[in-house]
């Protein structure tokens, strides 16, 4: 993440006012500095995920539902 890209992402986030979608930001902020400087490891922790997510997908117009359990 380029430091001008870090910046606007933090200007961003001083203008959110609703708190879970400022969590969301921040959490994808947290997420992208992580990946870019090779720290993978640090970004499926337990206050990185949730404890039992659930992905919807549409691939070539089928449903599929996956419902992980996480192991830490």
């Amino acid at each position: 993440m380029h430091r001008s890209q870090k910046r606007g992402i933090d200007a961003f986030l001083e203008t959110i006012e609703y708190p879970l979608h400022r969590k969301i930001i921040a959490n994808y902020r947290r997420h992208a500095i992580f990946e870019i400087c090779g720290y993978k490891d640090r970004i499926f922790t337990p206050d990185m995920t949730v404890e039992h997510p659930r992905y919807y997908l549409n691939v070539n117009g089928m449903s599929v539902t996956l419902d992980v359990e996480m192991r830490y």
